[in-house]
């Protein structure tokens, strides 16, 4: 599917939704970025369904902490909690889900809400490109460290669907990466990606975030595959364009485009969350379409077609491949969990 210009401007002015409904009783909720912005508001909508606990997974301990008072504040709920974790440093991603692996129970949500926009080249301490690191590499490797924790919850307990969420956008339309991030003569397509050389020719600018959030659709549809003979859904979702905190490292220029365009076309912060919601606990009646979905107004929408077909599935294939030997790298489990759910597949096809 390619969206046109006036298509996107017609969903931006789309009535949202109301916020889709689930009874959380018991059930274990983590959400990414959860101290501010979409993060927060969905987390203040999935508070009001009584989830037994509700893990605010943040960067910064202090923000954290007063985003769980102002959820109970608002909500009344009293049983969130915050759990660091800095997506820029692959060691607090593993620290993380170690701790998680050790104290954290039953998981039947995992909302990997994450999105840093930069206008320059910015290294991280592990040697990536900072918004590549953290909307693409470090989530990614939450979501493959957890997976196994909501496949075992999902077969513990009955008839449960537990999910994990990627947050895209519907920026990733109309995106490509140029044939030399896919050349086997190369080295892997993310150390492509995150070379200060291909940087400088689209930083600054929104293309670069664009890119990574069509990595995480790229990436979804390979989680999906990997996790297909079990009863985990995931799948990606847009929150539309939105008031938020996401062009706070945006030069001058850009943040007073970002304003002008805001005030046009946005939607609030709290509506672009509903779609959140919707794709952590909406669709129960017909959850299994939206296994790898993009979604947007709460319905799975199709992604660009760069993404499907045949020349979409060598692309997919290509980064999943790369994506696992780099954090197989930082990360020994990484590859375990890889190889034991498409082993998983191969005994259940035979």
């Amino acid at each position: 599917m390619k969206k046109s210009f006036i298509s996107a401007i017609r969903d931006q002015y789309t009535k949202v939704p109301p916020v889709a409904q689930a009874d959380l009783t018991g059930k274990i909720v983590i959400v990414v970025g959860a101290n501010t912005g979409l993060g927060f508001e969905a987390s203040k909508h999935l508070a009001r369904m009584n989830p037994g606990k509700l893990i605010l997974a943040c960067r910064n301990e202090e923000k954290g902490n007063a985003a769980v008072e102002g959820i109970k504040q608002a909500t009344g709920f009293g049983r969130a909690e915050v759990w660091q974790v800095d997506l820029s440093k692959f060691s607090s991603v593993i620290a993380f889900a170690d701790r998680f692996e050790r104290e954290g129970g039953r998981l039947d949500i995992l909302l990997a809400n994450a999105g840093v926009g930069l206008d320059k080249y910015r290294p991280t301490e592990d040697g990536w490109e900072e918004s590549l690191q953290v909307n693409n590499l470090s989530t990614s490797l939450l979501c493959l460290r957890l997976a196994p924790r909501l496949v075992e919850t999902s077969m513990k307990y009955a008839g449960t669907r537990p999910r994990i969420v990627v947050v895209s956008s519907e920026m990733h339309y109309g995106v490509s990466f140029p044939e030399k991030v896919y050349d086997d003569g190369q080295e892997s397509s993310f150390r492509v990606l995150s070379s200060r050389e291909y940087c400088a020719a689209i930083m600054p600018g929104a293309t670069r975030y664009a890119e990574t959030k069509l990595l995480n659709v790229f990436f979804t549809l390979s989680l999906s595959e990997l996790l297909k003979d079990t009863p985990v859904v995931v799948n990606t979702v847009t929150p539309g364009y939105c008031y938020s905190d996401l062009a706070r490292n945006a030069s001058a220029v850009q943040a007073l485009a970002d304003r002008i365009a805001k005030a046009i076309l946005a939607r609030s912060t709290e509506k672009g969350a509903r779609q959140l919601v919707y794709a952590a606990v909406g669709g129960e009646e017909k959850v299994d379409t939206l296994r790898g979905a993009f979604v947007n107004l709460h319905r799975a929408d199709e992604p660009d077609d760069y993404v499907l077909g045949e020349e979409g599935k060598k692309r997919g294939d290509k980064l999943w491949n790369d994506l696992i030997l780099e954090l197989s790298k930082v990360d020994g489990r990484v590859l375990e969990i890889v190889q034991e759910y498409s082993a998983n597949r191969g005994a259940k096809s035979t």
